[in-house]
């Protein structure tokens, strides 16, 4: 009789567990695929379907749908350009956050090391040390995601997904 409540109590310990192992999973799945997956397909979309100019990469690969271009529209010219630099910031930040587990235990080193190098590469832009062409709004939208990623993920939050 004991032997049965003891199988009877592992298998539902072991299927709260089972159910727990799968919030987890599902819970990293939504993580990817909001914090990561989708602003990398916005800014992508924008970049390839909104902005006015052809890039260099355009050109490589041939493509050339231009077919309306929203940056005329007053505000919308900000946006066009340097949501993108915001899409894809955040979602750096996200994926080096799901790597980790939580931005808590992201190394300091890497974390900041960050936070420095993505508007520096902008700022080197604008002195015409590296090519491109930078602008203080794409600092500024690059600044904007890392403030709405640390304001998101909640440095302390638990770990999304187990360790093993």
């Amino acid at each position: 009789m004991f032997y049965v409540l003891a199988v009877l109590l592992e298998s539902i310990l072991f299927d709260k567990i089972s159910i727990i192992k799968l919030n987890r999973y599902t819970k990293s799945i939504k993580y990817l695929l909001f914090h990561v997956l989708l602003p990398l397909t916005a800014g992508v979309c924008i970049y390839l379907f909104c902005r006015p100019n052809t890039s260099i990469a355009e050109k490589i690969v041939g493509w050339h749908f231009k077919d309306y271009n929203l940056s005329n529209i007053g505000i919308l010219n900000y946006l066009v350009g340097s949501l993108p630099d915001f899409l894809w910031c955040y979602a750096l930040l996200s994926a080096q956050t799901f790597i980790w587990g939580s931005t808590a235990e992201i190394p300091k080193l890497l974390l900041y090391g960050l936070y420095f190098i993505i508007p520096f590469t902008e700022l080197l832009q604008i002195l015409h040390i590296f090519s491109g062409t930078g602008d203080m709004v794409d600092i500024i939208a690059y600044i904007s995601a890392m403030v709405t990623h640390h304001f998101l993920t909640k440095p302390k939050k638990t770990i999304i997904h187990e360790k093993n």
